[in-house]
């Protein structure tokens, strides 16, 4: 998917490919680092960037992939007795 979305940004040097290379696994990921060639650095990086993430995110949603969120559990190994005001009590 995403050699696919670099083929569509005008700025990136077509004779050199694209390169995806897994980094290794986070909490709740799989950490990619896509490496790239662009013609004109002297124009920004970061407007580039944005251009290839939003393509790969609309890329994401056209072929199901979701992203998941953190889970976490929270274990209370001692509790402190809690007073409820009367009106609560009832």
């Amino acid at each position: 998917m995403e050699e696919e979305e670099e083929a569509e940004t005008e700025r990136l040097i077509k004779h050199r490919p694209p390169v995806v290379q897994m980094k290794g696994f986070g909490d709740s990921s799989v950490d990619l680092e896509l490496i790239v060639w662009i013609n004109d650095p002297m124009n920004g990086l970061a407007n580039i960037k944005s251009e290839i993430l939003l393509g790969v995110w609309d890329k994401f949603r056209e072929h199901g992939v979701e992203l998941p969120f953190p889970q976490r559990d929270l274990h209370i190994r001692s509790a402190v007795p809690l007073e409820l005001a009367p009106q609560m009590a009832n």
